[in-house]
């Protein structure tokens, strides 16, 4: 029904309407604003801003003035649990956001079956490097049906859109030039430099294409350094995984750009382990949690000071 409703033209159900930006309704909303509220009101929950930290911390970085801290401290309820069972994945990862403190760039990739906590552990990484003056892009893989990956860069989006607000203001010929290359894959950068139209062997425009992402990481990590974190890699297309392939070790070390991903275990194909041996990616084994710990989740959940119900 729904593949027949859009065929005819008819309009989607309002519950699966995608929200429209601010700046559609009131000029001169900056994009940021448009993109922190579109975020908030994302139809799917792991694609919104789960906290109001999260958001006070995002309205800071727009240029809001700073929220006075709270007299008392609220205790996380029923929503984020301290990360137990993870001491020694932590441990190691904590020596390479070390290493990214002092300029030095590398990957890693957190691997384990599904439902084994990787991306929580990845946005615990995330979270602790953004408290040390590293910019943080999180990317997410997503497939678009069964066995089906989605367009190419389409987990890059987040990526493509953060130097799309860098270049925004006053763009260089040299920025616009390399928007072109890739407007074909974000519409924001369309605005800065129009998809380029002419017929390019499609060898040498791979190339090229190459050379701009890392570029864009280059650039935006020239005043803070870089944490890519990309979820499910295993559901990344090949143009994707050919880039990330791309990052060699001395390349990512040199430019303070540090790549964390997580993998399911039961996906992994031998092209995403190749791509992840190029990037000489350090691997953690990430394994369910015993009972000690979930019972530690649960009692932070439900704001427990003894054992969980069982």
């Amino acid at each position: 029904m729904g593949r027949r409703s859009r065929a005819l033209g008819r309009a989607p159900p309002r519950s699966r309407q995608e929200p429209a930006p601010p700046s559609s309704h009131a000029v001169g909303r900056s994009r940021g604003i448009d993109d922190l509220v579109l975020r908030m009101l994302a139809k799917a929950p792991r694609h919104r801003l789960g906290y109001a930290g999260d958001v006070a911390a995002a309205l800071e970085r727009l240029g809001a003035q700073p929220a006075p801290p709270p007299v008392i401290v609220p205790r996380s309820y029923t929503y984020r649990p301290s990360l137990a069972g993870r001491t020694a994945e932590l441990e190691g990862l904590e020596k390479l956001l070390g290493r990214l403190a002092k300029g030095f760039g590398g990957c890693a990739v957190l691997v384990g079956e599904s439902g084994a906590g990787k991306t929580r552990l990845a946005a615990e990484v995330a979270t602790r490097a953004s408290a040390n003056d590293t910019r943080v892009i999180t990317c997410e893989c997503e497939p678009v049906g069964e066995e089906v990956h989605g367009e190419p860069l389409h987990s890059l989006r987040p990526l493509l859109r953060a130097i799309a607000d860098v270049w925004r203001e006053s763009p260089t010929d040299k920025q616009v030039r390399a928007a072109s290359v890739l407007a074909a894959y974000e519409p924001a950068l369309a605005e800065i430099g129009p998809p380029i139209t002419e017929h390019i062997d499609p060898i040498a425009m791979r190339f090229r294409l190459f050379a701009v992402l890392r570029d864009v990481v280059v650039e935006l990590a020239r005043d803070e350094k870089l944490l890519l974190v990309i979820d499910d890699l295993q559901l990344a297309d090949e143009l994707t995984l050919a880039w990330l392939g791309s990052l060699r070790p001395k390349f990512l070390g040199e430019a303070r750009v540090f790549v964390l991903a997580t993998v399911r275990a039961e996906e992994s194909t031998s092209a995403l382990e190749g791509t992840l041996q190029a990037m000489d990616a350090q691997r953690f084994e990430v394994a369910r949690l015993g009972r000690d710990a979930i019972g530690s989740l649960v009692r932070d959940m439900l704001a427990l000071d003894t054992e969980a119900p069982t």
